[in-house]
Protein backbone atom coordinates (compact mmCIF):
# COMPACT_ATOMS: atom_id res chain seq x y z
CA UNK A 1 0.00 0.00 0.00
CA UNK A 2 2.85 2.37 0.84
CA UNK A 3 4.47 1.66 -2.51
CA UNK A 4 1.20 2.44 -4.30
CA UNK A 5 0.85 5.75 -2.46
CA UNK A 6 4.47 6.64 -3.29
CA UNK A 7 3.89 5.78 -6.96
CA UNK A 8 0.73 7.89 -7.08
CA UNK A 9 2.54 10.80 -5.42
CA UNK A 10 5.37 10.53 -7.95
CA UNK A 11 2.93 10.49 -10.87
CA UNK A 12 1.10 13.59 -9.55
CA UNK A 13 4.44 15.39 -9.03
CA UNK A 14 5.61 14.60 -12.57
CA UNK A 15 2.29 15.76 -14.06
CA UNK A 16 2.45 18.98 -12.04
CA UNK A 17 6.05 19.59 -13.13
CA UNK A 18 5.08 19.13 -16.78
CA UNK A 19 2.21 21.60 -16.39
CA UNK A 20 4.48 24.16 -14.74
CA UNK A 21 7.09 23.69 -17.47
CA UNK A 22 4.47 24.19 -20.19
CA UNK A 23 3.22 27.38 -18.52
CA UNK A 24 6.80 28.67 -18.18
CA UNK A 25 7.50 27.95 -21.87
CA UNK A 26 4.34 29.78 -22.93
CA UNK A 27 5.36 32.72 -20.76
CA UNK A 28 8.77 32.83 -22.42
CA UNK A 29 7.21 32.74 -25.89
CA UNK A 30 4.84 35.57 -24.91
CA UNK A 31 7.81 37.65 -23.69
CA UNK A 32 9.77 36.92 -26.88
CA UNK A 33 6.74 37.80 -29.02
CA UNK A 34 6.26 41.12 -27.20
CA UNK A 35 9.96 42.00 -27.58
CA UNK A 36 9.88 41.14 -31.30
CA UNK A 37 6.77 43.28 -31.88
CA UNK A 38 8.45 46.19 -30.08
CA UNK A 39 11.47 45.78 -32.37
CA UNK A 40 9.23 46.07 -35.45
CA UNK A 41 8.37 49.62 -34.36
CA UNK A 42 11.99 50.75 -34.13
CA UNK A 43 13.43 53.56 -36.27
CA UNK A 44 16.49 51.37 -36.92
CA UNK A 45 16.23 48.97 -39.84
CA UNK A 46 18.68 46.61 -38.13
CA UNK A 47 16.46 46.39 -35.04
CA UNK A 48 13.38 45.80 -37.21
CA UNK A 49 15.23 43.00 -39.01
CA UNK A 50 15.99 41.48 -35.62
CA UNK A 51 12.29 41.58 -34.76
CA UNK A 52 11.34 39.88 -38.05
CA UNK A 53 13.83 37.04 -37.55
CA UNK A 54 12.78 36.70 -33.89
CA UNK A 55 9.21 36.12 -35.09
CA UNK A 56 10.53 33.50 -37.51
CA UNK A 57 12.17 31.70 -34.60
CA UNK A 58 8.94 31.82 -32.59
CA UNK A 59 7.09 30.24 -35.54
CA UNK A 60 9.57 27.36 -35.44
CA UNK A 61 9.19 26.94 -31.67
CA UNK A 62 5.43 27.42 -31.41
CA UNK A 63 3.22 26.24 -34.27
CA UNK A 64 0.10 27.55 -32.51
CA UNK A 65 1.43 31.12 -32.81
CA UNK A 66 2.15 30.89 -36.54
CA UNK A 67 -1.20 32.25 -37.82
CA UNK A 68 -0.81 35.35 -35.65
CA UNK A 69 2.78 35.88 -36.77
CA UNK A 70 1.86 35.48 -40.45
CA UNK A 71 -0.84 38.12 -39.99
CA UNK A 72 1.60 40.47 -38.24
CA UNK A 73 4.28 40.08 -40.92
CA UNK A 74 1.91 40.64 -43.85
CA UNK A 75 0.48 43.72 -42.09
CA UNK A 76 4.06 44.96 -41.62
CA UNK A 77 4.74 44.58 -45.36
CA UNK A 78 1.53 46.41 -46.26
CA UNK A 79 2.41 49.27 -43.92
CA UNK A 80 6.08 49.65 -44.84
CA UNK A 81 5.73 49.07 -48.59
CA UNK A 82 2.45 50.71 -49.41
CA UNK A 83 1.55 51.55 -53.01
CA UNK A 84 1.00 55.35 -53.17
CA UNK A 85 -2.62 56.49 -52.95
CA UNK A 86 -2.34 57.73 -56.54
CA UNK A 87 -1.51 54.15 -57.60
CA UNK A 88 1.29 53.00 -59.86
CA UNK A 89 -1.10 52.91 -62.83
CA UNK A 90 -1.22 56.72 -62.78
CA UNK A 91 2.54 57.25 -63.05
CA UNK A 92 3.81 59.22 -66.00
CA UNK A 93 4.92 57.04 -68.93
CA UNK A 94 8.54 58.28 -68.67
CA UNK A 95 8.69 57.23 -64.99
CA UNK A 96 7.35 53.79 -65.84
CA UNK A 97 9.92 53.31 -68.61
CA UNK A 98 12.74 54.49 -66.35
CA UNK A 99 11.66 52.10 -63.56
CA UNK A 100 11.73 49.21 -66.03
CA UNK A 101 15.31 50.04 -66.95
CA UNK A 102 16.49 50.75 -63.37
CA UNK A 103 14.43 48.64 -60.97
CA UNK A 104 13.84 49.93 -57.46
CA UNK A 105 15.55 47.93 -54.71
CA UNK A 106 13.12 46.71 -52.08
CA UNK A 107 13.85 47.71 -48.47
CA UNK A 108 15.77 45.00 -46.59
CA UNK A 109 13.14 44.61 -43.86
CA UNK A 110 10.27 44.09 -46.33
CA UNK A 111 12.41 41.64 -48.33
CA UNK A 112 13.09 39.79 -45.05
CA UNK A 113 9.35 39.50 -44.37
CA UNK A 114 8.78 37.84 -47.76
CA UNK A 115 11.79 35.55 -47.28
CA UNK A 116 10.66 34.46 -43.80
CA UNK A 117 7.14 33.75 -45.04
CA UNK A 118 8.42 31.84 -48.07
CA UNK A 119 10.57 29.60 -45.88
CA UNK A 120 7.92 28.63 -43.34
CA UNK A 121 5.87 25.45 -43.30
CA UNK A 122 2.35 26.39 -44.37
CA UNK A 123 0.95 23.40 -42.43
CA UNK A 124 0.35 25.55 -39.35
CA UNK A 125 -1.33 28.53 -41.04
CA UNK A 126 -4.83 27.24 -40.36
CA UNK A 127 -7.02 29.55 -42.50
CA UNK A 128 -4.64 32.51 -42.59
CA UNK A 129 -4.33 34.13 -46.01
CA UNK A 130 -1.20 36.06 -46.95
CA UNK A 131 -2.49 39.55 -47.70
CA UNK A 132 -0.16 41.71 -49.80
CA UNK A 133 -2.83 43.90 -51.36
CA UNK A 134 -1.71 47.41 -52.37
CA UNK A 135 1.96 46.73 -51.55
CA UNK A 136 4.95 48.07 -53.45
CA UNK A 137 7.08 44.93 -53.86
CA UNK A 138 9.18 46.04 -56.82
CA UNK A 139 12.35 43.98 -57.02
CA UNK A 140 11.33 41.43 -54.39
CA UNK A 141 13.02 38.03 -54.68
CA UNK A 142 11.02 35.17 -53.21
CA UNK A 143 12.29 31.63 -53.09
CA UNK A 144 11.90 28.68 -50.77
CA UNK A 145 14.62 26.36 -49.49
CA UNK A 146 12.10 23.77 -48.29
CA UNK A 147 12.58 20.33 -49.82
CA UNK A 148 9.66 18.67 -48.06
CA UNK A 149 6.37 17.39 -49.53
CA UNK A 150 4.76 20.79 -48.87
CA UNK A 151 7.68 22.47 -50.71
CA UNK A 152 6.57 25.73 -52.21
CA UNK A 153 3.11 25.83 -50.66
CA UNK A 154 3.87 29.01 -48.75
CA UNK A 155 2.13 31.49 -51.10
CA UNK A 156 -0.80 29.39 -52.21
CA UNK A 157 -3.97 31.53 -52.35
CA UNK A 158 -2.05 34.69 -51.34
CA UNK A 159 -3.53 38.03 -52.36
CA UNK A 160 -1.33 40.37 -54.41
CA UNK A 161 -4.25 42.47 -55.69
CA UNK A 162 -3.24 45.98 -56.77
CA UNK A 163 0.39 45.23 -55.81
CA UNK A 164 3.39 46.58 -57.71
CA UNK A 165 5.51 43.52 -58.57
CA UNK A 166 7.69 44.94 -61.33
CA UNK A 167 11.05 43.15 -61.56
CA UNK A 168 9.98 40.64 -58.89
CA UNK A 169 11.26 37.06 -58.98
CA UNK A 170 9.52 33.97 -57.61
CA UNK A 171 11.49 30.72 -57.44
CA UNK A 172 10.06 27.45 -56.14
CA UNK A 173 7.01 29.20 -54.70
CA UNK A 174 3.59 27.69 -55.30
CA UNK A 175 1.30 30.52 -56.41
CA UNK A 176 -1.71 28.40 -57.29
CA UNK A 177 -4.94 30.25 -56.54
CA UNK A 178 -2.99 33.42 -55.67
CA UNK A 179 -4.77 36.59 -56.74
CA UNK A 180 -3.04 39.26 -58.84
CA UNK A 181 -6.06 41.39 -59.81
CA UNK A 182 -4.93 44.84 -60.90
CA UNK A 183 -1.29 44.16 -60.01
CA UNK A 184 1.65 45.35 -62.12
CA UNK A 185 3.74 42.34 -63.21
CA UNK A 186 5.99 44.11 -65.75
CA UNK A 187 9.34 42.29 -65.98
CA UNK A 188 8.31 39.87 -63.20
CA UNK A 189 9.90 36.42 -63.38
CA UNK A 190 8.29 33.15 -62.37
CA UNK A 191 10.28 29.93 -62.62
CA UNK A 192 8.70 26.92 -64.31
CA UNK A 193 5.91 25.40 -62.24
CA UNK A 194 5.31 28.44 -60.05
CA UNK A 195 3.39 30.67 -62.43
CA UNK A 196 0.19 32.07 -60.93
CA UNK A 197 -3.03 30.43 -62.03
CA UNK A 198 -6.26 32.31 -62.69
Amino acid sequence: MTALVALLFTWVSVAQSRTELRIAEQGQITNRFTAAINNLGSDSEDVRLGGIYALQRIMLDSARDQPTIVTVLTAYARRHARVPASGFAKERQEEIEQSLESPVKLAADVQAVLSVLADRSADHDERTILDFRHTDLRGVEVFTRRKTPEHGAAFRAASFDEADLRHSAFDGVDLRHASFAGSNLAAARFDEGTCPTP
